[in-house]
């Protein structure tokens, strides 16, 4: 039972939708997704320079998701997903 309700940018399901080939990465993703909802601040990293963006490893480290928290709204905006390398910050 999530207590956030998530908020999907066009960026965001673009990328999962071009991401999510196989069905592992897929059920991989749900889950990160129904966790992040449930619990946004665990083990989530607030990027510097940003107002309030947090990214989260997923899928087995993997993926990183980029995401922001609106307490007032109770909503989780997913802003991006990107797979974890050294250009996983080029083009924010």
């Amino acid at each position: 039972m999530s207590v956030y309700k998530p908020v999907y940018s066009h960026r965001f399901k673009e990328h999962a939708s071009g991401l999510a080939l196989s069905k592992e990465i897929k059920n991989g993703l749900d889950k990160a997704i129904l966790f992040i909802l449930e619990k946004p601040y665990h083990k989530a990293v607030k990027l510097k320079g940003e107002d309030g963006i947090m990214r989260k490893h997923v899928c087995s480290n993997r993926f990183r998701i980029f995401y922001y928290v609106n307490g007032k709204t109770k909503e989780i905006i997913f802003m991006m997903l990107r797979p974890k390398n050294k250009n996983t910050y080029k083009n924010l």
